[in-house]
């Protein structure tokens, strides 16, 4: 995180621990909570990294002293089929997709929802199976609303030590763009816009249809303008890059609070057309003062 010409990462002494540290910033499921860490120390950029949001979110979960397992648990899964052999697996659980680095990083801060199917997952307590963690004794792909209603139908009637839930596996243990891929519904950041991204594509060359997660990305925490409205608001967006995408939001109490303008700035990442609200005939025109004093436009 930076203000100023001070600068933060998870990994600074002095700057992550602390509740108003970057640690507990990068792991907040919370917007506001997030945002008031930053209003606190007077921070107006946040850079994310693939690192962090992968391999080392370790570090900043540690720091954070939350509790690794509530974002990626560990379970024991046989080694292969009808082996009686297990390996320790971690798996990401739906607040790992609500964290600020994951909204940030894997989602561009754009509401995300479920677009395969999900691993619906079956296991036992370490104290039943009598064993050092849980064990995973039934795993099936499935789409995400079915998997939802089989886990809440499952538990209803689990034998004891016995329960069902939704995972989404690990980036690194088997690869696959599992992290670009939320449990339930992921809602949007208001306040936060991508103004740089690198160019590397951490899956390396991939198709037109293939995942681009860019290595780092910073983000400018703003304001942002308010729109009256209920539905989900979009506007489409290129990056520094070329990369396009498209930012979406569903409204809060009948408003949205959009942090992108669509006129007035020159910025390396734009908007390319008007807010536009879906399935309405409804567009607005969002100026840069609009998004830096807050203003409502309608």
């Amino acid at each position: 995180m930076r203000s100023g010409s001070r600068t933060t990462t998870p990994f600074q002494h002095g700057g992550v621990s602390g509740p108003n540290g970057s640690a507990v910033y990068l792991v907040s499921t919370d917007e506001a909570a997030a945002n008031r860490i930053l209003d606190t120390i007077g921070t107006r950029y946040v850079i994310t990294d693939i690192e962090v949001d992968t391999g080392k979110f370790h570090a900043p979960v540690t720091w954070a002293d939350v509790g690794q397992e509530r974002f990626q648990p560990y379970f024991l899964l046989p080694v292969s089929a009808g082996s009686s052999e297990y390996q320790a697996v971690p798996f990401n659980t739906q607040e790992y997709y609500l964290t600020m680095i994951s909204r940030l990083h894997n989602f561009d801060g754009s509401m995300t929802d479920p677009t395969s199917q999900v691993i619906y997952a079956e296991y036992r307590d370490a104290g039943t199976a009598n064993t050092s963690l849980p064990v995973i004794t039934r795993t099936q792909q499935m789409n995400a609303t079915e998997a939802a209603a089989a886990v809440e139908a499952y538990n209803r009637n689990a034998p004891a030590g016995s329960h069902a839930t939704l995972l989404g596996m690990y980036y690194q243990f088997r690869g696959g763009d599992s992290i670009l891929q939320p449990l339930e519904r992921v809602p949007a950041l208001q306040h936060y816009r991508l103004v740089h991204e690198t160019p590397q594509n951490v899956y390396g060359n991939v198709g037109e249809d293939g995942p681009d997660l860019k290595a780092v990305k910073i983000f400018e925490y703003v304001p942002g303008a308010h729109i009256k409205g209920e539905g989900i608001i979009e506007v489409p967006i290129v990056t520094n890059t070329g990369r396009m995408f498209t930012y979406r939001q569903e409204s809060v109490n009948g408003t949205f609070i959009v942090p992108y303008a669509t006129s007035g700035w020159s910025g390396e990442v734009k908007a390319t057309g008007q807010y536009r609200i879906a399935g309405t005939g409804q567009t607005f025109d969002v100026t840069e003062e609009d998004i830096l004093q807050g203003h409502t436009i309608n």
